[in-house]
């Protein structure tokens, strides 16, 4: 009887538990409100407490607030902003096309949380259109942030801005494969072109040249200083005149890439005919990636997100005509697989399967650089020590040696006191014989 009553407070006290966890992990509920449009914004009114809201622009809108606080990077089409408990949110400067208001912070998956753009780039790609991240570059992005967690910058040559659609379905891409930096753009609108030339003279008549291009690609390289840098083939893939453009500017950009970025150690082709690797670690499954590979994720996940290209030849090229492809090894033309070095400041190639490959993440260099200082640190305590024991054994004998002289100070010293006393006890006895001799020879001398 005993035993079953233990056994049912066992089982209620898992229960309870479990329950406790599960409420521990729950995730922010989102809150119902009413909006109201004002001169310049929007107020919300919240049905409960609110404690974080995500808004979704269709334009990136200018500086804004959010219930009288500035919102850091406002450009970012995709915002989430932690707030005080409030049941009122005024959003002046600014008119998400899509709004939502949760009352925690541990909000769904489908919100996106973006960081600023990197500081320092592992890698930095640049893709001419939102999308060929997720084509020719399939698998790429997975597997260095998710997989080998590098920092990945993105950046597109062209903005898509007849498309705005094509903003969102970028951002919901790239974040499903792994990227967290917020990715940038050139500005430049998207023209169809199938040369170098005329790439070149589509821009034209929006005062761009050649020279602007070039100097925008220097800018963002000395902006988020990349150690391995990837970009599409010199031919343009299928002979896009914006991949072929960017892919020529970008070599004139880098014409004194060792001089002029001295960061820089590697340049990547997709397609390049010379020092060619075959990036076949995208079609391995990682633990990382739930058992998918790389390129999986990049289909399932990545190219998924841009619905507004569903009906071009991309998708019978990356899925297949019958959804049969699984593998990019099963991709004939324009393989993701192949890149090929165009510069290089590092070791050799000798895997040749990975393009960071011989390349240290400015992350691993800043613990290592941290390791070598509390080294250095730890050295230079040991040696403080191991000299402050020297000094101290040195004052150690030097205190003895001073004992030493003061003993045999004192011992002197009571030598010469015992040899001086013992001088006058000598003399002080000879002085007290000679009356006594005296007397003896004047009694014998009265007798005669």
């Amino acid at each position: 009887m005993l035993l079953k009553r233990l056994i049912k407070i066992s089982i209620i006290a898992f229960v309870l538990a479990l329950l406790g966890l599960c409420t521990a992990f729950a995730q922010s509920s989102e809150l119902s409100f009413t909006k109201a449009s004002s001169s310049d914004g929007v107020v919300l009114t919240v049905s409960g407490s609110a404690k974080s809201i995500y808004m979704v622009f269709m334009e990136a809108p200018a500086e804004y607030t959010v219930n009288g606080k500035s919102v850091d990077n406002a450009y970012f089409l995709q915002q989430f902003v932690t707030l005080d408990s409030c049941t009122t949110i005024t959003i002046d400067g600014a008119k998400p096309s899509e709004i939502h208001v949760f009352d925690g912070t541990d909000v769904p998956e489908w919100v996106h949380i973006w960081q600023a753009p990197c500081e320092q780039a592992d890698i930095l790609l640049f893709s001419s259109h939102a999308d060929d991240e997720q084509l020719f570059f399939a698998g790429l992005l997975p597997y260095y942030t998710q997989v080998r967690n590098l920092e990945v910058q993105v950046v597109y040559a062209t903005d898509h801005l007849s498309q705005l659609s094509r903003h969102q379905e970028r951002l919901n891409g790239l974040y499903a494969v792994g990227v967290r930096h917020y990715p940038v753009s050139s500005g430049y609108n998207d023209m169809y072109s199938e040369s170098y030339d005329q790439a070149l003279a589509n821009l034209k008549p929006y005062g761009i040249s050649e020279d602007d291009i070039i100097a925008w690609e220097k800018e963002v390289i000395n902006r988020f200083k990349p150690q391995l840098i990837v970009t599409h083939d010199v031919n343009g893939e299928y002979g896009h005149g914006m991949h072929i453009l960017l892919n020529g500017s970008l070599r004139k950009a880098l014409a004194n890439a060792e001089t002029d970025f001295p960061f820089l150690m590697k340049v990547y082709f997709h397609l390049y005919d010379k020092n060619q690797i075959s990036f076949d670690l995208i079609d391995r499954s990682f633990d990382e990636l739930g058992g998918l590979t790389p390129f999986q994720v990049t289909q399932q996940k990545g190219f998924a997100a841009h619905e507004s290209q569903h009906w071009t030849w991309f998708k019978r090229w990356i899925y297949g005509s019958n959804g049969n492809i699984t593998k990019a090894s099963e991709i004939a033309t324009y393989s993701p697989l192949i890149y090929g070095c165009w510069y290089s400041n590092a070791e050799p190639d000798t895997a040749k399967n990975d393009l960071f490959e011989n390349l240290t993440s400015y992350e691993e260099q800043r613990l290592a650089l941290e390791a070598e200082i509390e080294e250095q640190q730890r050295q230079a305590q040991l040696e403080a020590e191991a000299e402050a024991a020297r000094l101290a054994e040195i004052q150690a004998q030097a205190e003895k040696h001073q004992r030493l002289m003061r003993l045999g100070m004192i011992g002197l010293a009571l030598i010469i006191i015992v040899i001086v006393i013992f001088l006058i006890c000598s003399g002080r006895r000879n002085q007290s014989d000679k009356p006594s001799k005296k007397k003896r020879t004047r009694g014998y001398q009265s007798k005669h």
